[in-house]
């Protein structure tokens, strides 16, 4: 799925900005990590890509549609074509790993199918192949809530990879794992979107998995983009601008030093 924004903002309920005027193009398929200080705007521009909620300025564009001009109904056919990954996912906590990850395709599912999904699951195997490339296919039938934070985390992944949606948005999807278990699975959601020829674009805090792992950086600040470009052309100086007055707190990285980055 392709998007545009064109001099897009929000302006949250209390007045605070959290964009100002970005511009954006995104091409179906690519791969891009959004990096960026703490109250950058990362979550909101995911939620804003994610029609969470609509802009105060500027124009949106999702595909071949404009989002927001649509019918309720229609907005949320859209939705469903959209996989959120949170970095606390939302799964309350006596389900059964198994129905979280089914719950991915609710919203392209008939009322019948879901209830029927929600008293006995009703693909066990496509669940069991989404866990499988996370490493969890043995947390199936467990509830959420025996489950460690990195786990529920990956079980949120495994629920867009069954999804299968079209446009992947992660915000800071491995914070609660470490730095091995963050490596294989930002490579495992990757490849998935690779092969799906979803686009995907990841809110990272961790600089150097971002930088290793995706072709394209937003690096993001105060609400602006202050810059666009592949991650080998980002340089240690505008490293340094983006996160000034700002340590690099990074749980899955051992190179917290953004002028002595590792690429892989």
């Amino acid at each position: 799925m392709q998007l545009q924004l064109s001099g897009v903002g929000f302006t949250h309920a209390d007045g605070h900005v959290a964009l100002r005027e970005l511009h954006l193009q995104v091409a179906q398929g690519e791969q891009i990590a959004i990096i960026g200080p703490s109250g950058a705007g990362k979550t909101s521009l995911l939620r804003l890509l994610g029609c969470q909620i609509k802009p105060s300025l500027g124009q949106f564009q999702l595909g071949t549609q404009q989002p927001w001009q649509h019918s309720p109904r229609a907005l949320r056919a859209l939705r469903s074509r959209i996989g959120l990954i949170h970095q606390q996912p939302p799964l309350p906590p006596k389900q059964r790993v198994i129905t979280a990850v089914l719950a991915g395709r609710l919203g392209q599912w008939s009322l019948l199918h879901s209830l029927r999904n929600l008293l006995s699951p009703q693909d066990r195997q496509g669940a069991e192949t989404a866990l499988a490339r996370l490493d969890l296919a043995d947390k199936l039938f467990q509830r959420c809530d025996q489950l460690s934070g990195g786990q529920l985390q990956r079980v949120g992944i495994a629920r867009v990879l069954y999804q299968q949606a079209e446009l992947m948005l992660a915000d800071e999807p491995v914070s609660a794992m470490d730095p091995h278990l963050a490596q294989h699975t930002l490579r495992s959601l990757c490849a998935a979107a690779a092969e799906q020829g979803s686009t995907l674009l990841a809110s990272l805090h961790t600089v150097d998995l971002a930088l290793a792992l995706f072709p394209r950086i937003i690096g993001l600040r105060d609400g602006r983009i202050q810059f666009d470009l592949p991650a080998q052309a980002v340089s240690p100086e505008q490293l340094s601008a983006l996160y000034a007055n700002e340590r690099l707190a990074s749980p899955a990285s051992t190179a917290l030093n953004p002028l002595r980055i590792a690429r892989c």
